[in-house]
This record gives structure tokens, C-alpha cells and sequence, in this order.
């Protein structure tokens, strides 16, 4: 090796001593050359520049993490306050080890420390027990298919040991090879949205369960009542606007302020309002007495006049509650007061044994009807109507019957009742009325009935206000091959008065049909000779009592001949229902009743039975 070569390994060495401190991410210093040699210099040029592009690289990079971390911090710090802004609790479940991290919210809202939800399972046991499966249920399917946003409202226990509802949401992220690695979200107290009515600012239906929940298990002795305000559903259907506001603001008003203030109160559907206390703060007799005189005055409602409303209270006891669960609370609730409000004057009705009983026999009846329609085990009866002068059949009223499982036959009196008030009597009525006009399709085909001959079918008040009435009817005169007029409907005076505007609609679309329409038991609910003008009628029923007695009683005899004058002078067909006497029968002729009905002629009869009448009738 040459001696220059040898300077310049050297010289390269030393230059290699200087560059250690690199080592040390240290590049403020510039390299320095002892020789004359130009490629030297070259070199040591070259290398102090990139000295010092490394040198202002790391500043640039030192600046760009720096305000990397400010933005991270601003960002962190913003995200902090809209976390605590919305009220909500974050969490994190790292799948591959089970940990799970909360925030000091998420543990706050079910009155724990950070520390002490340390595991989900930690976090289950704080979901309320009706709700802790369904959870369970879905997490498994949002990790066994995730799509979009995981969402999901409970309930949890917080740390005055009552339950709030939260809404958990959460999104789900997967490691390298598709597999479910972290879940991760936040969780909302909801409990103002999902337990408070809209309207009145008050608790709803949701926060009235819990609270009987909350209670139910306890020792303490307690009341729960449904208040109902009657009368109150026509009144909103009349009003609108600023007095429908003042009603509900004033109703609302009369009920808390008439409560004690320990009292639990929340709105219910319709116009009732639900209300707990403690037994031992609270007399429920005087509550009631007191919601009495705070409706004992009239609401002046403006441009309206002076409306007055009374209060019902169905009551179930602690001791009884305790027995339930919250939805069989709250369905004894409904049954006290639905009792309340069928007593005269409407009161306070306890939920006892009396009305257990009679609720077992309604369900009872309600679920041997179901079962009737199913198995065919509903007849339609047919009583004639007979023409008061000539006694000739003029059509038949077609009356609904029930055989048992045994065989025997359930009383009308029994079933109809419960059937009124349910979804039940839209099908039973369809079975009664479909069986009457295949009959009479089949008895006109085999010329034992004239063509004028009609037949009657009751109606419903839920037929009414169902508004699907008159498709109903014409589909089923369309499936029979019958003309509309061979089809007379009856309602009673109560079913029209309480649903008038209504009871006008459909019965001018049924009349518009080519339907007749009577007016059931006239004389015994309200007799208005007001509605009588206003309603679309053909037929008037005179109701049995004006029948009975008739041909002893001069003022039953008036009355029934009044009545038949004035069914005349508005056009309208009579019928006397209950006819059971000769006597009867000539009397009622006499004093202008058209059509005649009852024992007199012919008891209700399977239609089997009707047509062996009709044709030892025809022979003769």
C-alpha cells in the first residue's frame, strides 16, 4: 500500500470517529479534514451537508410532532368535553383478554367505581334482570355478524337502587385475520325520554311499572290506582286548538294539585293517569273524596261554555300487588277501573277476590269463544218477524249462539258482554251474518221464503267505530248472491248516542248500500226524539217493556201507541219486540206497530229447526 493511500485510510478513520456521536442523535457539529487533498475535501464537503439537511430535517420533524401532539390534545381535550357535554359513559371490551375499560361515567351511571367494573360480567350483573338476557342476545348476534351500529336499550341499576334506561351503542373492530378483536362505544341515560310522557311533562306508563317494580318487593305497605277521567274522550273529539289545550292543561292541573306531594304520579293511555304512595302517609278514601271536589267544579273552556267531568279509581292493594308480577298489576288496575266506571255514579273499585273472579270468568269466556269460532262451534239462531196483520213471515232476526265442548249451550247473557268489548265480536258477528244469507240465498232458491223477506243482524259499538263496517257487509251481501235490502241492521240507543258522528257516517254508507237500519230496545236508554231525526233510520224496535202489560195497563198501552204515531209521522217501520199473547199481538196491530216479534209466533231456532217451520207452514 502506498503512503498516500495510507493518509487517506487514516484520514477516512478519523472522520469516522467524528460521525460516532451520530450514534447519540447528535448532528449539531460539522466534520473537519486534516489534508490538502481535494478529493478529501470533497468528501468532508459533502458529508456536512447532509449534516446539516439531517439537521434541519430532525427540526422539521421535531416542530410537525409537536404540533401533532397539541392537535392530539386540543382533539382529546374537545372530544373530552363533548363526551361529558353529552352525558355519556364510554367503554372499551378488548375481546382477545376479556379486559374491559369504562369510563367514570359508564360506572357512575350504575353507581359503581371505575375499579369496580373491571370485567363485563361485573357489568351484567348491574342490568336489570328482564332485560339482562335479551343484551346477552344481542351482543352474541352484533359479534356474530356486525353490520352498521350496534344499538340496544336496558335498564340498570344505579346507586339509589332504582333502575335507569340507558342506550348502549358500539362498534366492533377485527384483527388481521377477521376475527372479532375489541367492541368498543358509548352508553346515554335515556331514562327522560323513554319514561316521561311527551305531552304532560309527567311519568309515563314505562316509570309507573318500574315503580311498582321497585316497590312490589319490599315490606312497606302501599296503594296503586288508575284515575280515569270520564266522559273526557267526546270532549277531545269536539275541541281542538287552544281549548283542547286549556282541558288537558286543567284536568292535568286539578289532579297534582289535589295529590300529596310524596304521591307518584304518571300519564297513562287515553285520559287516565296513574298514582302510587305509601299506606302509611297517604288515606286513600280522602285522595278520592279530594279528586272529587277538584272536578266538583266545571272547566269554562271559551267560545265552548261549561263542560263538567267526574273521576273513577280502579285501586289493587300491596297486598295483592305483591303477588304479581308488573303487567298482571297493571291489567288488575284496568279491570278495578273499567269496574269503576259501569257503577252508577262512578266510584272507587278495590281490586278483591270478587273481581278476580269475575275477570277468570271473563277470560275464561273470551278463550271458549275464540275457540268456538275456530271450531265452528258458532250458529246463527233465526226468530221470525211477522207481519202484525197478516201474520205471514216477513223476515227473521238472526241471533248469535254458542255450543260448549260438551254440548250444552252458553248463555247469551253470558258471552255477549265479554264479546263487545274485545276483538271478538267483529268475527262472530261475520259468522252470524255470512250463515243468515246463505240460508236465505238457499230458502228463496227452494221458494220457501218470498223475495221481501229480510233478515235482521245486531251490530256493535266496535263495529262502528272500526270504520271498515260497510266493506265488510258488502262483501259478505256479494259472497251471498243477496240483494242489500234483503239485510236489515240494528243498533241499540247506546251504541248510537255515545259514538254519533260516527253512528251518522257508517249508517249512511250502509243505507247507501241498499241497507236498512233499526233502532234496537227504543224506550230504554236515552229515547232522544233529537237523534231520531238525525240519524239515517227505516226501522224502530219497541222494546219489550212497552209490550208487556200492554193489554192490562192504560198508560203502557199509551205510550206504545204514541210511539208507533210518532215511528209513523217520521216514516219509520215498527217492530214490537216480546210478544207472547194474543192479546198482545191484536193490541200492538191496532195501535200501528207493522211487525210483530216473539214467543208468541216462535222461540229462536237452529236454522235446521226454521226450515221444517217454514215448510209445515208452506203445506198448510
Amino acid at each position: 500500500m502506498t503512503q498516500n493511500a495510507e493518509q487517506i485510510l487514516t484520514q477516512i478513520s478519523a472522520l469516522a470517529d467524528q460521525l460516532c456521536v451520530t450514534i447519540d442523535d447528535r448532528f449539531d457539529f460539522r466534520l473537519k479534514a486534516d489534508s490538502d487533498d481535494d478529493r478529501m475535501l470533497k468528501l468532508v464537503m459533502m458529508m456536512n451537508f447532509l449534516l446539516e439537511r439531517v439537521r434541519q430535517n430532525i427540526g422539521q420533524l421535531a416542530e410537525a410532532k409537536n404540533e401533532l401532539e397539541e392537535r392530539v390534545k386540543d382533539r382529546t381535550s374537545l372530544l373530552e368535553l363533548i363526551i361529558s357535554g353529552s352525558n355519556d359513559g364510554v367503554w372499551i371490551w378488548r375481546l382477545e383478554n376479556n379486559q374491559f375499560e369504562v369510563s367514570e361515567r359508564f360506572a357512575s351511571l350504575m353507581g359503581l367505581s371505575i375499579n369496580e367494573l373491571k370485567s363485563p360480567e361485573h357489568w351484567f350483573a348491574r342490568v336489570h334482570p328482564a332485560d339482562e338476557a335479551s343484551l346477552r342476545v344481542r351482543l352474541r348476534q352484533y359479534l356474530a355478524n356486525a353490520q352498521g351500529e350496534l344499538a340496544h336499550q336496558y335498564r340498570v341499576l344505579d346507586k339509589d337502587q332504582s333502575y335507569r334506561w340507558v342506550v348502549l351503542r358500539g362498534a366492533l373492530k377485527r384483527d388481521d385475520e377477521g376475527n372479532p378483536s375489541l367492541l368498543a362505544g358509548t352508553q346515554s341515560d335515556i331514562t327522560a325520554l323513554v319514561s316521561v310522557d311527551a305531552e304532560t311533562g309527567l311519568p309515563n306508563e314505562s316509570a309507573f311499572i318500574d315503580w311498582i317494580e321497585q316497590h312490589s318487593s319490599g315490606q312497606s305497605d302501599f296503594v296503586l290506582a288508575l284515575c280515569g277521567i270520564d266522559h273526557m274522550g267526546s270532549l277531545l273529539e269536539a275541541l281542538e286548538g287552544q281549548q283542547l289545550h286549556h282541558l288537558r292543561k286543567e284536568v292535568r292541573e286539578r289532579i297534582l294539585n289535589t295529590l300529596p306531594l310524596n304521591a307518584f304520579a304518571a300519564k297513562m293511555q287515553g285520559d287516565v293517569y296513574a298514582i302510587a304512595f305509601k299506606r302509611n302517609v297517604v288515606d286513600l278514601d280522602q285522595v278520592f273524596k279530594a279528586l272529587g271536589r277538584a272536578f266538583s267544579a266545571p272547566i269554562i273552556l271559551g267560545g265552548y261554555g261549561a263542560v263538567q267531568l267526574s273521576v273513577s279509581l280502579g285501586v289493587l292493594e300491596s297486598t295483592e300487588a305483591r303477588q304479581k308480577d308488573s303487567e298482571s298489576c297493571l291489567s288488575a288496575l284496568w279491570s278495578a277501573l273499567r269496574k269503576a266506571r259501569e257503577t252508577e255514579g262512578h266510584t272507587l273499585t278495590r281490586f278483591n277476590d270478587a273481581l278476580r273472579q269475575e275477570r277468570s270468568r271473563v277470560l275464561k269466556v273470551e278463550a271458549n269463544v275464540r275457540d268456538a269460532l275456530g271450531q265452528g262451534r258458532v250458529k246463527a239462531f233465526l226468530q221470525p218477524i211477522m207481519n202484525a196483520n197478516t201474520h205471514k213471515v216477513a223476515g227473521f232476526e238472526a241471533l248469535v249462539r254458542i255450543r260448549d265442548v260438551d254440548g250444552s249451550m252458553m248463555s247469551p247473557a253470558d258471552f255477549i258482554p265479554v264479546v263487545e268489548t274485545t276483538d271478538l265480536i267483529g268475527p262472530l258477528t261475520d259468522q252470524v251474518l255470512r250463515q243468515a244469507l246463505f240460508q236465505l240465498k238457499q230458502w228463496r232458491d227452494l221458494d220457501l221464503v218470498e223475495e221481501s223477506l229480510f233478515v235482521a243482524v245486531n251490530l256493535a259499538s266496535r263495529h262502528i267505530l272500526s270504520g271498515e263496517l260497510p266493506s265488510i257487509i258488502a262483501q259478505a251481501l256479494e259472497d251471498s248472491g243477496l240483494p242489500p235490502s234483503v239485510l236489515k241492521l240494528e243498533l241499540t240507543e247506546t251504541v248510537v248516542v255515545e259514538n254519533m258522528e260516527a253512528a251518522v257516517e257508517q249508517l249512511q254508507q250502509l243505507r247507501s248500500l241498499g241497507c236498512r237500519v233499526a233502532i234496537d230496545d227504543f224506550g230504554t236508554g236515552y229515547s232522544s226524539l233529537q237523534y231520531l231525526q238525525t240519524l239515517p233510520l227505516d226501522v224502530l224496535k219497541l222494546d219489550r217493556a212497552f209490550v208487556q202489560g200492554i193489554e192490562t195497563s192504560e198508560t203502557t198501552s199509551a205510550i206504545a201507541r204514541t210511539i208507533c204515531e210518532l215511528a209513523n209521522l217520521l216514516g219509520l217501520d215498527v217492530v214490537a219486540e216480546g210478544v207472547e199473547t194474543e192479546a198482545q199481538a191484536k193490541l200492538l196491530a191496532s195501535v200501528g206497530a207493522g211487525y210483530l216479534q216473539g214467543f208468541y209466533f216462535a222461540r229462536p231456532e237452529p236454522m235446521s229447526a226454521i226450515e221444517l217451520w217454514l215448510r209445515e207452514r208452506k203445506s198448510a
